[in-house]
């Protein structure tokens, strides 16, 4: 394995543990290791464009929905979206 590229294998453990058993997250020295090592990998990248890119879809969306409740939902949704994260 490449040292630049961090063991994903316990990462994968952790997630199937917690949210696959539903086993509770215990923050140990280990877990919290292992959290701020695999971070960066696991990071969403570049949130601006992302989030120019979200406002697009809620605006596709509210191109074409036409029942009422749907609208309102997706306009609320692209108004918070308004500011900047």
């Amino acid at each position: 394995m490449d040292a630049a590229q961090p063991d994903g294998g316990p990462f994968r453990v952790l997630a199937s543990r917690t949210l696959r058993d539903n086993a509770p997250l215990v923050l140990t020295d280990d877990v919290r290791a292992l959290l701020l090592r695999t971070a960066r990998e696991v990071a969403i990248p570049d949130a601006d464009g992302e989030f120019d890119g979200a406002r697009q879809e809620m605006r596709d969306v509210l191109a074409v929905e036409v029942v009422p409740y749907y609208l309102l939902l997706a306009q609320e949704q692209l108004d918070d979206m308004a500011d900047e994260p």
